[in-house]
């Protein structure tokens, strides 16, 4: 490898090819012992592969096999477990469908997909072309033969484990095949050391690769994955996981930093935190293991196209706190290049753009062979300048003096809003789908550390923010909605007649930053509300209709804290559900 190219080492001894196969292996060895761990309700390693094999053998009767896709539309439970190694137990590939993303978004991943079959309860179902089934019928009775689909212009897909959708430029999701070896090649990498005493919390959504990082990394060892039963994870949740167990957890640095500031000791108790999505901020992991100093951090790097992560950094006490961390060195059966846009290797520690390739890297875009050819490209970057595949990420990054992958930045205008990445495109051409609305600019807002996303439009005067801001979230998930838009006569241009991107951002955050002068515990959460979501809070709104995530409550939680010396609990905010009923909780302490 040249001093701009690191390698993982092998897999040995090799674990497998196959997902499903070696949870099977795993239910010979501890056949009685706890799979999965739901609330009370438990399934070991036994139940598990059984109740999934009576589900694979369905799908087989019902011609379901390698290369076909089956969507998994169900709340996160042991259903929901048993029904996606169902389908690769049938060979088959699945997609998981959030049950809070528009039905329009959930309609296309059924095209895009080509999925034969769709599973989720009766009443989530919706109108659309691919047949759909419940988990119990998959259990009870046999599926009418489902009609060919038409073959993926992707080929064969039988090294294929699922899909998953990542924001795209051209106003429709990106559909990204991960292989079983990406996932695989992640959860036996020596540095993150899962192994059968692990057990980990499965809380975020089914949408993110970090799903199959949360729900297979304790599978494929024989330990036990433990399922998050709150739909707006908090800090209460993370207490509630570690007294059922829980030792190890993947957290967005957002999540991990308010946690670290404002309650430090709901990670009590945590053998390992992974961290990923975002960079990681210094101070806090420096302030965490301060205070644990047994504890094991990780901080990742991948996108969603190289399923999961490409490479991992052990984070520890002898790290230079005072910089950016590095994201580490590649995991099992990858390599990572940082080139120039020839694809040819920069100069030691020079930045250049980071391109993967290995086990992990994903078989192509469903629906997209453009932009799988734009993205997906071979280059001589193998042993002896041999040709191999690879993904290029659009991600700039340098390899620092102790052979460690640095992140410097983004190549494009994706962004990383609370986690999730997202292409401002998307969002534009949402909003230029609505009638009058003839241009729209979306950026991340504030620039330096975006928590949000903000759109200026043009349009006629009868077409307000609140109309833009409903037809983006009917056509796109909650993070993609802009929470501060604003009208304009014409889009700021700078010198060179472009879109002047800054200037944008600068009025935007001029609008996130308005705050009452008299300050009380309603006039606190109003004005927090209001810029958290972009939308103007009044004392009755309810706080999920206004767009509040978990993640944007903890940090209404902090904001709080910080103005009245109050920790309000999440329960708090969720379950009064209006600022007047927070304010009252804060004023009664």
């Amino acid at each position: 490898m040249t001093p701009s190219s690191l390698a993982g080492a092998a897999l040995t001894p090799h674990p497998g090819r196959r997902i499903d196969e070696i949870v099977a292996r795993r239910a010979e060895e501890r056949p009685h012992l706890t799979a999965v761990r739901c609330g009370d309700e438990t399934v070991s390693y036994r139940e598990l592969v059984d109740r999934a094999d009576r589900i694979a053998a369905t799908l087989t009767a019902a011609g379901i096999g390698p290369s076909d896709v089956v969507a998994v539309q169900l709340p996160r439970d042991i259903d929901m477990v048993c029904v996606v190694l169902g389908v690769l137990r049938a060979g088959a590939i699945y997609t998981l469908m959030p049950l809070d993303w528009p039905v329009d978004r959930r309609r296309d991943v059924l095209a895009r997909t080509g999925s034969r079959l769709c599973v989720t309860r009766p009443d989530d179902r919706f109108d659309a072309a691919t047949p759909m089934t419940s988990p119990r019928l998959l259990h009870a009775a046999p599926l009418d033969a489902l009609p060919r689909a038409d073959g993926h212009e992707l080929g064969d897909l039988r090294d294929a484990c699922c899909v998953f959708f990542t924001s795209g430029s051209t106003g429709q999701p990106k559909s990204a095949v991960a292989p079983h070896l990406g996932v695989i090649r992640v959860v036996f990498d020596p540095v993150l050391r899962f192994d059968r005493e692990t057990v980990m919390l499965q809380a975020h959504s089914p949408a993110w690769d970090t799903f199959a990082l949360e729900l297979w990394g304790p599978l494929l060892h024989g330990g036990v994955t433990v399922l998050s039963e709150s739909t707006y994870f908090s800090h209460d949740d993370l207490r509630a996981a570690v007294r059922l167990g829980v030792n190890t957890v993947f957290l967005t640095p957002t999540v991990f930093d308010d946690a670290v500031t404002g309650e430090p000791d709901c990670l009590a108790g945590l053998d390992t935190v992974v961290l990923g999505g975002e960079r990681v901020s210094p101070a806090h992991l420096k302030a965490y293991l301060d205070r644990y100093p047994g504890a094991t951090v990780f901080n990742i790097y991948g996108p969603v196209e190289a399923t999961i992560c490409v490479t991992v950094h052990h984070v520890t006490p002898d790290d230079d706190f005072g910089r950016d961390l590095p994201v580490g060195r590649p995991v099992p059966a990858t390599s990572v290049h940082v080139v120039d846009a020839s694809l040819v290797p920069v100069a030691s520690g020079e930045v250049g753009e980071i391109v993967v390739a290995g086990d992990g890297i994903a078989l192509g875009y469903l629906g997209d062979p453009a932009e799988t050819a734009t993205r997906f490209a071979v280059a001589p970057l193998g042993e002896h300048g041999a040709d191999v595949r690879v993904y290029r990420t659009g991600d700039y990054g340098r390899i620092d003096a102790h052979g460690r992958l640095c992140f410097e930045g983004r190549r494009d205008r994706q962004v990383k809003i609370l986690g999730l990445r997202v292409e401002p495109r998307e969002v534009e051409l949402a909003a230029m789908a609505l009638d009058g609305v003839t241009s729209a600019l979306a950026v991340p807002v504030p620039p330096e550390a975006p928590d949000m996303l903000g759109l200026v439009y043009t349009a006629p005067d009868g077409t307000g923010p609140e109309v833009v801001r409903q037809a983006v979230g009917a056509a796109l998930p909650g993070p993609f909605v802009p929470k501060v838009i604003r009208r304009v006569d014409t889009l700021p241009r700078n010198a060179n007649g472009k879109a002047d991107l800054p200037a944008v951002a600068a009025l935007l955050s001029t609008v996130a930053e308005r705050a009452p002068v008299r300050v009380t515990p309603l006039t606190t959460v109003l004005a927090e509300l209001t810029k958290l979501t972009g939308r103007e809070a009044t004392e009755d709104s309810d706080v999920i209709d206004l767009g509040l995530t978990s993640i944007t409550a903890l940090k209404l939680i902090g904001r709080i804290n910080a103005v009245h010396g109050v920790r309000v609990p999440m329960r708090v905010v969720f379950r009064g559900r209006t600022p007047a009923a927070v304010a009252e909780w804060i004023a009664g302490r």
